[in-house]
């Protein structure tokens, strides 16, 4: 019964459904609100775990400006897709792009835990520097749709998201110190379960 309640939700929070009138409960904004901040704490476990790994196989020079190339790749990623991406939310709904997130980062993240190799590294981290804009584009959607008939609580709601979406990042560093110690394939697996959980 337990399931079938956390499914419904779930639907209700990602319906295709334009005009629907899903409103901003308790239960559907605690669905939102922890998904919001797993995603960002299996992101952040992951985010520094490169760096040495690229240092120790490129040197610091290159690896600093590898690094470097891969953010501003994502950064252009972002500028050019995100307009395209709005609009496939409006049209598609934000279902599927939410399940494309995910799935994504799975996918990246696995590939990286099976064999961690610079250019899959540096995939992976182009990847979830675009999803996870993505994500939150589609999560502002998400909270704007819940509270079509409460507007003026838009910004309590969004101030809530960022919050945990703070404690995410803040959870993800310290626990990417400790997994990074047993191995860089660690942080990647235990993300890709993370994710894998959500879908």
């Amino acid at each position: 019964q337990i399931k079938k309640t956390r499914g419904e939700i779930r639907n209700a929070i990602f319906t295709d459904d334009q005009q629907t009138n899903t409103k901003a409960t308790p239960r559907t904004l605690s669905v939102l609100y922890a998904t919001s901040f797993l995603f960002v704490f299996g992101n952040t476990l992951v985010a520094f775990s490169p760096a040495p790994a690229l240092m120790k196989e490129l040197g610091t020079a290159t690896a600093t400006k590898v690094l470097s190339i891969l953010a501003s790749t994502s950064a252009f990623l972002q500028i050019v897709f995100s307009p395209i991406i709005g609009t496939a939310l409006d049209s598609m709904g934000r279902k599927p792009i939410f399940v494309a997130c995910i799935f994504s980062m799975i996918i990246s993240y696995a590939s990286v835990s099976l064999h961690s190799s610079v250019p899959l590294i540096s995939l992976a981290k182009i990847f979830s520097a675009f999803f996870i804009g993505i994500f939150f584009l589609t999560t502002q959607a998400i909270l704007s749709d819940l509270t079509s008939a409460q507007p003026k609580q838009l910004s309590a709601f969004m101030g809530i998201q960022l919050s945990l979406t703070s404690l995410g990042f803040l959870c993800g560093s310290i626990g990417a110190g400790q997994l990074v110690e047993r191995g860089l394939k660690v942080p990647y697996i235990v993300a890709s379960c993370i994710f894998f959980r959500r879908l």
